[in-house]
């Protein structure tokens, strides 16, 4: 399927009153989530490598049901409210917040209207580190310390402990699709 038909067949997904219910519950997983789901690797500098478990899941589940758009709109919108309900010492970064949307949008262009076989997993994967997990939040991190701690050092600490943690990720999605199936069914009643 073309990606430009991706982003107009959720655009259309938009005005239905189901995808609206739906996105609003990823929604609030994500803020959920995106407070609570945090895990600080105590050896690892806190904000250089921080695994947000589970943020990932609403985040793929909207662009596998809706598309692009609405995992654009959930990530974004997720990193937002989850940042107002409880700051953090570092701020808010709106570079970080625009590396999550463009993360639901590799969810969106990667998964909607797919079987979410594993090499579709795979690919969402590679694409979501290769292009904004690691290269472009480690940058803002960079920037953010100052360049206390090198560049090479914060990408080499991050793939380390994020590329392992891709896998799980992709096994995780793999296990939900039978209920996204079910899901995805129930809305063309």
């Amino acid at each position: 399927m073309k990606i430009f038909k991706k982003f107009a067949d959720s655009a259309k997904e938009l005005g239905k009153v189901q995808c609206l219910a739906v996105c609003s519950m990823m929604l609030a997983l994500r803020i959920v989530f995106g407070i609570v789901g945090n895990v600080s690797l105590g050896f690892l500098p806190e904000p250089v490598v921080k695994v947000v478990a589970l943020i990932f899941i609403p985040v793929a589940v909207t662009g596998y049901l809706y598309g692009p758009i609405c995992a654009a709109l959930v990530a974004g919108l997720g990193d937002i409210f989850s940042y107002l309900l409880q700051p953090t010492a570092f701020g808010f970064n709106p570079g970080i917040t625009a590396c999550y949307v463009i993360e639901g949008l590799i969810y969106g262009i990667c998964l909607y209207h797919t079987e979410m076989k594993f090499k579709d997993l795979i690919l969402t994967k590679a694409l979501s580190l290769g292009l904004c997990t690691l290269p472009l939040q480690s940058y803002i991190l960079y920037v953010l310390f100052s360049a206390s701690i090198p560049y090479h050092m914060i990408l080499f600490l991050r793939a380390a402990v994020l590329i392992p943690f891709a896998v799980i990720e992709i096994f995780v999605l793999r296990m939900m699709h039978p209920l996204l199936e079910r899901v995805k069914k129930l809305g063309k009643h």
